[in-house]
């Protein structure tokens, strides 16, 4: 089965937080085509519908914005033929075609994006996976929960990409000591904030901007006077602090991958980050890693980033140079060779070994 550049279909809402250059979906300028949404669900205030939604379909975190995704793709695939369909976040957007036949040389597929914590707690059915073609992983932290429940020929690993013609490097290197930390989802705020402490008391003058970190002081509050939290910005605010950083810090709690993480190197900068899941896998030999949870770590990575000039200039060249091997257009070409090869495989696939403790899933 060949499968042309124009038969690949994209599933599933963007997140707000995803602006124009940003998002996991972006490849898809390079390559197939997003099937678009009449009306944007994700965020609409549908907690009834959603508690009833999770509760039907025995999916946690499946709500009205997948349904929609996924009611608006059918018709569509119903139609086609040897076209490939793309979930592009399969723990919220999957479940209805999963349970539809779907025509012969018909492709589907989904991408994966939680930690294998995340993965264990909410139990993706072993039936809604072998209803897919493949999936698609974004860390091979992630392999050892598909390994068990698909074969292995129908596991792949595609990172993230960014947009590295848009973040990029600033002209001059800022003297300011700012460190910049973007995104919230299984970020480590105590251990950050335990951090900053630890650093405004060897450099008064270091400050930390945070950027789309919404609710951190709901839970754990970085406190501090250095400490700038930041709701949403706009993607040119965004390149206009990681330009003025000295310094990235990224602290997780679980991870397997992070745009922000992409973003700071795409830039040039230093990467302070834990060393947890997938990270290593991105950061490569661009940065610092730390213990998770080791406040005195993060603190003296970045103190030792701040104080070695040589240092810092050269993890900046590895990190730049590290990012343009997750370009947008990169990520696309990998892609576009998965899809390729999901798309020879046979019909009649083996049937994969169920989890034990999960024969009725």
């Amino acid at each position: 089965m060949s499968l042309p550049g124009d038969a690949v279909f994209l599933v599933g809402q963007r997140y707000r937080h995803h602006a124009c250059h940003s998002g996991y979906e972006l490849f898809h300028r390079y390559i197939g085509a997003h099937l678009k949404v009449p009306v944007s669900a994700r965020y609409l205030p549908w907690s009834w519908a959603n508690l009833i939604l999770a509760w039907l379909t025995g999916r946690r975190d499946y709500a009205v914005g997948g349904l929609l995704a996924e009611v608006c793709a059918l018709p569509h695939l119903l139609r086609r033929r040897r076209s490939l369909y793309h979930v592009l976040y399969g723990e919220t957007d999957f479940w209805l075609l999963g349970h539809i036949p779907r025509p012969a040389g018909v492709r589907l597929v989904a991408t994966f994006h939680e930690p294998l914590e995340t993965l264990e707690e909410i139990k993706v059915k072993d039936r809604l996976l072998r209803a897919l073609d493949a999936v698609i992983l974004v860390s091979e932290s992630q392999r050892p929960y598909f390994e068990r429940r698909l074969p292995a020929e129908r596991i792949f690993v595609v990172p993230l990409g960014v947009d590295s013609e848009f973040f990029r490097p600033a002209r001059q290197r800022p003297s300011e000591r700012l460190c910049i930390t973007v995104g919230e989802h299984h970020r480590d705020f105590e251990t950050l904030g335990k951090a900053v402490e630890l650093i405004t008391r060897e450099y008064p003058e270091a400050r930390l901007w945070a950027a789309g970190t919404h609710r951190p002081s709901q839970r754990a509050p970085m406190p501090g006077p250095g400490v700038e939290l930041a709701g949403r910005v706009s993607d040119e605010q965004l390149l206009a602090h990681y330009q003025s950083a000295r310094v990235a810090v990224f602290c997780y709690r679980r991870a397997t991958a992070s745009i922000g993480l992409l973003e700071a190197m795409a830039c040039g900068l230093p990467v302070v980050a834990t060393d947890v899941g997938g990270v290593p896998e991105y950061l490569g030999e661009a940065g610092l890693l730390c213990p998770p949870g080791d406040p005195r770590a993060v603190a003296d990575a970045v103190t030792r980033l701040f104080s070695d000039d040589a240092l810092a200039r050269d993890l900046g060249l590895k990190a730049r140079k590290r990012a343009l091997e997750f370009d947008y257009r990169v990520v696309a070409r990998r892609h576009a060779e998965v899809y390729s090869q999901i798309a020879a495989l046979r019909a009649a696939q083996p049937r994969a070994p169920k989890a034990s403790g999960e024969a009725s899933a």
